[in-house]
């Protein structure tokens, strides 16, 4: 069974193409980890091998569930992979904290400003961007619910507990990734056993900046 976790804000819907070419399962829209984990036990009803593809906020969700050994994960494939969001103790594949904290003040005065201008940020250049974006927006998640997405991406910090990772894990980066640059999946690497790690050119949604890629991959990563 192939499973899908998205990133932060970002719904289910923009991921009709890949879902059918995949047949996988999507968690729709979790924010707090402990969502998460409800969505999942309502989503995925089955003993069979799991694998999981992550992107951005989802990546953390991915390599948290996995790393607890809830469910039986086989792969683990990431993409605006991290396991620590913030900058801190010389790491250089975060964003700085004050950067996330002026992110939170804006979206409690100016929510659907800002996340219009997050997703633009990443989106603008691809081909059908407004369409992409008009969907993002019309499924705009409640500013309550953002904010919670923040909030696990300033509190859970994975970095350290990475060399337990016992599974295959492939993770496909933006070399222009913004929103989670690539020492963040550098450091993943370094610190996993057997992982790989390939270096695209682009920025944090190789989804659209190549339709059909990522698709492809996962399938080959999990045969």
């Amino acid at each position: 069974m192939r499973v899908l976790i998205p990133g932060f804000g970002v719904t289910s819907k923009i991921f009709s193409e890949f879902k059918k070419k995949t047949r996988c399962i999507i968690i729709d829209n979790p924010h707090s980890y402990s969502e998460f984990l409800k969505l999942w036990k309502k989503t995925v009803k089955t003993d069979e091998p799991i694998d999981i593809f992550g992107w951005s906020l989802g990546s953390i969700f991915a390599l948290k569930l996995t790393l607890e050994n809830r469910f039986n994960i086989k792969t683990l494939f990431l993409t605006g992979a991290t396991a620590r969001f913030l900058c801190k103790d010389n790491y250089k594949g975060g964003v700085k904290r004050e950067t996330l904290l002026l992110m939170k003040d804006l979206i409690k005065k100016h929510h659907r400003v800002v996340m219009y201008n997050f997703f633009m940020s990443f989106l603008k250049d691809i081909k059908n961007s407004n369409k992409i974006v008009k969907t993002l927006m019309d499924n705009l998640p409640s500013k309550k619910r953002l904010l919670s997405g923040l909030e696990e991406l300033e509190r859970i910090d994975l970095l350290e507990e990475i060399s337990n990772l016992r599974i295959p894990l492939k993770i496909i980066q933006g070399e222009d990734d913004k929103i989670t640059p690539i020492g963040g999946a550098e450091e993943i690497i370094k610190r996993s056993i057997g992982s790989i790690l390939e270096k695209k050119k682009g920025n944090h949604a190789l989804f659209f900046e190549y339709p059909g890629f990522l698709e492809r991959e996962w399938l080959v990563w999990t045969s």
